[in-house]
């Protein structure tokens, strides 16, 4: 135990001596920095850096009317944030929209069938849905005239009525879930990609130069591949913690202004999300990172690590894709997203959503961790008979089930 230990503490202040994981740390953190000065200066201003300023000046809209009981005052009135400009014809119309003169033309067939022409349509049509909609209301009213009624008294009516409600949910509500157990998924897959094949790369830096004749004679393969895997652990979890970091300094420079914002939102979370997330989180990640660094010995050199990754790197992207598309449907009858939660190479992305999303008893999440667990057993056993295998075979790469069949072989 102790010389796990002791390979542990060198891969970890090796690691946390490289400039990559110094840069990424300082980027992470200062990107979080940045963006909140930036959010707190544009809140100072009174503005929104997403929202297009323009939007809130009178826009010049071409006109024609060609049968319908609407008229031009009408629109004056109904929409008094546009400057309605009377077109002859719809050649008029092509040629001051083609010059810029005119933000976009509406055409009236009749009350019914109305169309926008835009020079090049915006990608998200704001006026076609304002335009209808208050069409809409302009007629309703209209025809609410009659009974001496309006869309303003019915709607204070309903303003007059107090009705108290209040809602209660077993697992939490869907605003606090759904963004956690995205985010989980997310950054568990992020760090399997990234750290994974640094892991693995770190293993064929030593076999690269040879470091690792010396290390296999003096200490247990098994030691070795431990002390590594732990080691890229804790870094990832460093890794966390600056983003944390960032986050709370974010949080910190616009706190008001969060604040104001989480107040009048409702945050409900069943606590056993949170735990089952984690469990599966540390036991799915150290899975793969054992994958990694046995890979990372079946090389030779160090350009051959993206070769010797990449089946276990398709394995993640498409368990990743699948949980995507099992998670947009998290209907408990979902038969895809019931089987990625047993998987044990997907287990890890599914069944923190499965219970926060859907009804699972604790005997599923249960019998599905200890796959996992099993599975991660198993797999610790085989990478260290793999590295033992592979650390001393230099040369040509070998291939990978020729190297399990060595490394599975007792000893004469």
């Amino acid at each position: 135990m102790n010389k796990v230990f002791t390979v542990f503490l060198y891969e970890l202040k090796a690691s946390l001596r490289n400039k990559s994981f110094i840069i990424t740390t300082l980027f992470i953190i200062g990107s979080f920095i940045i963006g909140s000065l930036l959010l707190r200066y544009f809140s100072s201003q009174g503005s929104n850096p997403f929202v297009d300023e323009g939007e809130g000046t009178a826009k010049e809209v071409g006109l024609i009317i060609e049968e319908s009981s609407l008229e031009k005052e009408d629109l004056e009135k109904i929409f008094p944030v546009y400057n309605f400009v009377d077109l002859k014809s719809e050649k008029d119309l092509e040629e001051k929209l083609k010059d810029q003169s005119l933000d976009f033309a509406l055409l009236i067939k009749n009350d019914v069938n109305l169309e926008l022409v835009y020079n090049i349509a915006p990608a998200i049509p704001n006026d076609l849905y304002l335009i209808e909609d208050e069409i809409k209301s302009y007629f309703v009213d209209k025809d609410l005239a009659s009974y001496d009624l309006s869309l303003e008294k019915i709607q204070a009516m309903k303003d007059d009525l107090s009705i108290s409600i209040d809602s209660r949910s077993l697992k939490g509500n869907n605003l606090a879930t759904v963004p956690i157990t995205i985010l989980i998924s997310v950054l568990l897959y992020m760090l399997i990609i990234v750290n994974g094949q640094m892991a693995a790369m770190n293993v064929a830096r030593e076999k690269n130069d040879r470091t690792m004749e010396l290390l296999i004679t003096s200490t247990k393969p098994s030691h070795l591949i431990n002390g590594k895997v732990f080691a890229s652990f804790v870094q990832s979890i460093l890794i966390l913690l600056s983003v944390a970091l960032g986050a709370f300094l974010g949080f910190l420079i616009n706190k008001d202004f969060i604040v104001n914002i989480l107040t009048n939102m409702s945050f409900n979370l069943d606590p056993m999300i949170l735990i089952i997330s984690l469990i599966y989180f540390i036991m799915g990640y150290i899975m793969y990172l054992y994958i990694y660094a046995a890979l990372g010995a079946t090389v030779s050199t160090t350009e051959e690590i993206s070769t010797a990754v990449a089946p276990i790197s398709i394995v993640v992207v498409a368990v990743y894709f699948a949980t995507v598309f099992a998670l947009s449907n998290p209907d408990p009858n979902n038969g895809l997203l019931r089987i990625l939660s047993f998987i044990p190479f997907s287990s890890m992305f599914t069944m923190h959503a499965r219970y926060a999303l859907t009804n699972v008893a604790l005997v599923e999440v249960g019998i599905s961790f200890v796959i996992l667990l099993a599975t991660t057993v198993i797999l610790s056993v085989l990478s260290v008979k793999l590295y033992r295998s592979a650390s001393l075979n230099y040369g040509n790469r070998s291939k990978l089930g020729r190297i399990i069949k060595r490394s599975l072989k007792k000893k004469n």
